[in-house]
């Protein structure tokens, strides 16, 4: 079996899967795979292959010299959760192939998150036949196998090979994977298992010791404990005690009315604002958020000598990467809003390197107009205006200029962001109150909000009227046969389908058994399964679906096009792209690849795109 990578190149396929000693103490559920593969009690028992055709186990000397002789050069690697067995290949046994497939990522992108993507799961699945059930239990805590048991363990691992090995043909060859979603995955898997990036300890260390000092001060300054700030029950009494009443929502998950305590419900937020519980609430945040801290306990533990970067392909429902291998570099404090920005200042590129990013300019808001036909937003776009002053300018009635009316502006951008995706007037002001999306404005009104949703659906009618539409395909898809299909969008490039929703990149956003329940006030609502519960979903949301995920498919797309010059990619951000070049090739690299980001795939040719590109030592701007 053969496949091609991003240059073209022919190879041979070699499907793998390492079986390894573990614990109780000593496994993944513990450890991060960086962890685990690096720890010194970390062993390999021994690998199953397949080549061509039939699969085959080897273990001690004999597996080491199969590995010294395979052409890695001329190998594409093949295994089911490919970051692990391709980090024990790279960093133990020192050999890198020319590609990565992983049928776990390739799961993902067929099925989506609505379902499990294990190797059992993925093969009953396909029709492909079941794991042999008992036997890789057996092995717990064993760390020199018997004859016996090693016989038990090579047949249950030449079962599992044979079932990746089926897995990848159903999908790549008869049910055609995407052979450009199979670039972007060894991309991926890259970034983790030839790790480049090194790591500041001190720089860490410095932001662990200042996150205990701010959390200790805060606490203080409340005059409670951190278990009556942790917990839900004794916070909200708390709120009471000062004559607040603790906000709620209904959970999309269980249906039920829940406190709104997470630190991105615009209600929570909002309690800052109360000079009754500013002082209680900051502490709770500080209390209840200790992810600054567990980072640069990461940071640290998994960069010795380099530093992975895990990424789950996939992710999210919209094909988005998610953060992954208990350390998510995807939301990294910047030094926005008084954040600290030492951890970003950690990572670092090595001697000699630059750490360079390409980052998409506002590329949700262009894709939206793009998508709904928003022609007089994408003039704006197309003459390098500036929307968001446009807008802010009508909301308050008199010219917004960025260096005289950062405020403004930033009322402006937020109403470009977030009322495109149908936020209503209560959000849309605690949202700009808090600062989600730019500077805190504790005074912006119910009443300002109420015209800044008034001038903007009246403003921007294409979108709105995309909402309604797809409000009429969101009712239709439930009842649709097999065969039933409805197109939306520039040139019907969506395709909506019962439960999916066909996109760009080939791949379906999927909703799984969506149903429509009428609520009984005289309105249908969306629902649909997913391995949590059942997700609510309304056709502004279902617009925000469209929008990221045809976003993430241009940025895929300029991604590899980087990549095809640029070999060392390290980090895949949301709308950047992060990469690794020698000094003195820097300033070219950027120029390059803000000229990939500037250019639209074919599909979307007349969307008008920009992007900008910095590069320096570390992570930090």
């Amino acid at each position: 079996m053969k496949v091609h990578n991003l240059q073209g190149k022919e190879l041979e396929v070699l499907a793998l899967d390492f079986e390894t000693y573990y614990d109780k103490a000593f496994s993944l559920r513990k450890l991060t795979t960086t962890e685990y593969v690096r720890d010194p009690r970390f062993q390999v028992h021994g690998c199953s292959f397949i080549r061509k055709e039939n699969p085959f186990w080897l273990s001690g000397p004999s597996l080491s010299c199969y590995l010294n002789g395979v052409d890695w050069a001329n190998t594409a690697v093949l295994a089911h959760n490919c970051a692990f067995d391709a980090f024990i290949l790279t960093q133990y046994f020192g050999h890198t192939p020319a590609y990565y497939l992983d049928t776990l990522s390739m799961s993902k992108g067929e099925f989506g998150v609505g379902c499990l993507h294990r190797l059992n799961d993925l093969s009953e699945r396909l029709g492909n036949g079941t794991k042999i059930a008992g036997t890789l239990e057996s092995t717990e805590g064993v760390k020199e196998l018997t004859l016996e048991l090693e016989e038990q363990l090579s047949l249950y691992a030449m079962q599992d090979v044979q079932l990746l090995w089926d897995n990848f043909h159903k999908l790549y060859f008869e049910r055609n994977y995407p052979t450009a979603e199979l670039h972007i995955i060894d991309l991926t898997i890259r970034c983790f298992v030839e790790p480049k990036l090194i790591v500041d300890h001190d720089l860490c260390r410095q932001e662990i010791d200042a996150e205990m000092q701010k959390k200790s001060q805060l606490v203080a300054l409340a005059g409670v404990s951190t278990t009556q700030l942790s917990s839900n029950q004794q916070f909200a009494e708390l709120l009471r005690q000062r004559g607040v009443e603790p906000p709620r929502k209904i959970s999309l998950t269980t249906g039920k009315s829940t406190f709104a305590f997470s630190k991105t419900d615009p209600d929570f937020l909002a309690l800052e604002l109360d000079e009754r519980v500013t002082t209680l609430v900051q502490a709770r945040r500080a209390v209840k958020s200790s992810i600054s801290e567990t980072r640069a306990h990461r940071l640290i533990a998994n960069s010795r000598p380099t530093l992975p970067v895990m990424l789950n392909y996939c992710g999210a429902i919209t094909h988005r990467w998610s953060g992954g291998d208990k350390l998510n570099l995807q939301n990294i404090p910047g030094g926005r809003k008084g954040q600290s920005d030492l951890l970003r200042q950690a990572i670092q590129a090595p001697k000699g390197w630059r750490f360079c990013r390409t980052d998409s300019s506002q590329v949700e808001c262009r894709t939206a107009a793009w998508i709904a036909g928003e022609e007089p937003l994408l003039e704006v776009f197309r003459n390098n205006g500036d929307p968001y002053i446009e807008l802010a300018s009508e909301i308050y009635g008199y010219p917004i200029n960025k260096h005289d009316h950062p405020e403004e502006r930033a009322v402006g951008k937020a109403g470009e962001l977030s009322l495109q995706f149908g936020v209503g007037v209560d959000k849309f002001v605690k949202s700009v109150q808090v600062g989600q999306s730019g500077p805190a404005i504790p005074d912006f009104s119910y009443e300002l909000g109420q015209r800044a949703v008034q001038i903007y659906r009246a403003k921007r009618t294409a979108i709105v009227a995309a909402w309604k539409r797809l409000g009429q395909i969101l009712a239709a898809m439930p009842s649709m046969g097999l065969n039933d299909s409805i197109t939306f969008g520039p040139n019907g490039l969506y395709r909506m389908e019962a439960d999916r929703i066909m996109m760009p990149n080939e791949l379906f956003i999927q909703y799984p058994n969506l149903q429509g329940t009428d609520n009984g006030a005289g309105r249908v609502e969306f629902f649909f399964n997913t391995r949590d519960g059942v997700n609510y979903i309304y056709p502004a949301m279902l617009f925000q679906h469209l929008v990221q995920s045809t976003a993430r498919s241009i940025v895929a797309a300029q991604i590899l096009a980087i990549a095809r010059e640029i070999p060392d990619i390290v980090m895949l951000v949301h709308d950047e792209c992060d990469f690794l070049v020698r000094e003195e090739d820097a300033d070219a690299a950027i120029q390059f690849a803000v000229n990939c980001f500037r250019q639209p795939p074919s599909w979307c040719s007349d969307l008008p795109l920009d992007a900008e590109g910095s590069h320096s030592q570390s992570y930090a701007k």
